[in-house]
């Protein structure tokens, strides 16, 4: 049974032009409870360039003090495609996954993760999963993109989606009660956005903010913050 005292750690990340044709390393951090934490890595892929399935991978650990609280997982892939000879544009996939884990007691109950693309003459064209609360969430992007997949969800947790192919973003919370006894723990949220690119460079931002609950005692504390 989770205990009735909580309290709330909150962790904001960011990456600015994550997608790159080769592959080097992600800046890692760690972050205390009481704050968050935004960095920028840029890197940039050319549209011509043969891009199919480039992974990248990192972690960011959570802390209260030397105590480990929590990680969150992330990797993705940039998929461009070839079957479609397009004179005007250039096709883009990007397959995200993040997984939230707790350690010593605590566990994550929420997720938001952000996908924007910043150049005006890119254009948004799908993004899913859609709203769901079961297993299992599915995944379709139509032709010429054709990606289709589902994944579960131990918890089952509420995912709100959102977007506009107006100002080209695409965004997803994924949700449990802070008490609920079957938390995210361990559950690996997949999202994808296609579009359509016609500058010189693939370029997407990738935003995630994550809370983890921690018991302490006492009464309920909220110490995480926005810049």
């Amino acid at each position: 049974m989770k205990p009735s005292i909580y309290v709330i750690f909150y962790i904001a990340y960011s990456l600015n032009n994550t997608i790159q044709t080769q592959i080097e390393s992600i800046q890692t951090t760690e972050v205390t409870g009481e704050k968050n934490t935004s960095f920028l890595n840029k890197s940039v892929a050319y549209a011509s360039d043969q891009v199919k399935s480039i992974p990248k991978t990192d972690i960011i650990s959570i802390y209260s003090g030397s105590l480990k609280i929590g990680e969150a997982w992330q990797d993705w892939a940039l998929d461009q495609v070839f079957s479609e000879h397009d004179k005007t544009f250039d096709l883009f996939d990007v397959r995200h996954k993040v997984q939230l884990k707790g350690f010593n007691n605590s566990w994550p109950y929420y997720l938001k993760v952000s996908h924007v693309l910043p150049l005006s003459p890119d254009e948004l064209d799908e993004w899913d999963p859609h709203d769901d609360s079961s297993n299992p969430y599915n995944v379709e992007i139509a032709y010429p993109w054709g990606v289709a997949f589902g994944f579960n969800m131990n918890g089952e947790p509420k995912v709100d989606a959102t977007g506009n192919i107006d100002t080209d973003y695409a965004q997803w919370t994924v949700s449990k009660p802070v008490t609920a006894a079957d938390d995210m723990n361990g559950d690996a949220f997949r999202p994808v956005i296609s579009w359509k690119s016609t500058g010189t460079y693939a370029t997407m931002d990738i935003r995630i903010e994550a809370k983890f609950a921690h018991f302490v005692g006492g009464k309920y504390l909220f110490i995480w913050n926005r810049d």
